[in-house]
C-alpha cells in the first residue's frame, strides 16, 4: 500500500491541480447537506487533487449514513480523503 503521501502526488499529478476542497458546510437537514455536499463534489471534482471533511460536518451525518456516500463518491472520481478531526 502506497503511503499518503505517494497517493497525494500521484493524484495531484493525475489531476494536474494540487488543491484541496474543505468541504467546511452545514445545514439542519441531514438529506439536504448530504446532498449539497455530493453536489459540490462533483462540481469541483476535476479541479482538485484531494477532499477534506471536517469533524461537524462528519458528526451532523454520520459516519454510517452520509459522510459514507460522499467517501464513496469521492474515492470513485479518484480523489484522496482527508479527515479534520480537530
Amino acid at each position: 500500500m502506497a503511503s499518503f503521501k505517494d497517493s497525494i502526488r500521484e493524484i495531484s499529478e493525475n489531476q494536474d491541480s494540487n488543491l484541496v476542497l474543505a468541504l467546511d458546510i452545514m445545514d439542519e437537514d441531514r438529506t439536504r447537506l448530504s446532498s449539497r455536499a455530493l453536489q459540490i463534489l462533483e462540481q469541483v471534482s476535476p479541479y482538485i487533487c484531494a477532499l477534506k471533511l471536517n469533524r461537524p460536518l462528519i458528526l451532523k451525518l454520520c459516519i454510517e449514513t452520509g459522510i459514507k456516500d460522499i467517501l464513496k463518491r469521492a474515492h470513485d472520481l479518484g480523489l484522496a480523503t482527508i479527515m479534520d478531526a480537530v
